[in-house]
């Protein structure tokens, strides 16, 4: 995925993904066997907690299809890949150009 294209959101919203999509016949099993989807599902968590909680809610969404995924499962895995790809110089500043001093608070009722 070195060369990929780059996309500027790691799942289209209008892209649905269900247990439906899910492989229920022995070719389609087939299809699967060889595709590493909970090696990059498990990569992928350790990457959103680690360094890119941008991509959390993509990856626990659908980490809910390890069990049996389908092409289509496999094909947003792509895309979140994709995402990365495309926002890995991405960073976030906190307090804009003039260092701030961060303050927290706690209620303890």
């Amino acid at each position: 995925m070195q060369d990929t294209k780059p996309l500027s959101t790691p799942l289209d919203p209008n892209h649905k993904l269900d247990l439906m999509q899910c492989p229920a016949m022995p070719h389609q099993f087939k299809d699967m066997h060889d595709v590493p989807y909970r090696k990059v599902i498990g990569s992928l968590m350790y990457a959103a907690l680690g360094m890119r909680p941008d991509i959390v809610f993509m990856v626990s969404f659908l980490s809910q299809f390890m069990q049996n995924p389908g092409w289509p499962h496999w094909e947003a895995v792509k895309c979140v890949l994709h995402y990365l790809k495309g926002t890995q110089n991405h960073i976030l500043q906190i307090g804009g150009r003039h260092p701030s001093r961060f303050e927290g608070y706690c209620n303890t009722d």
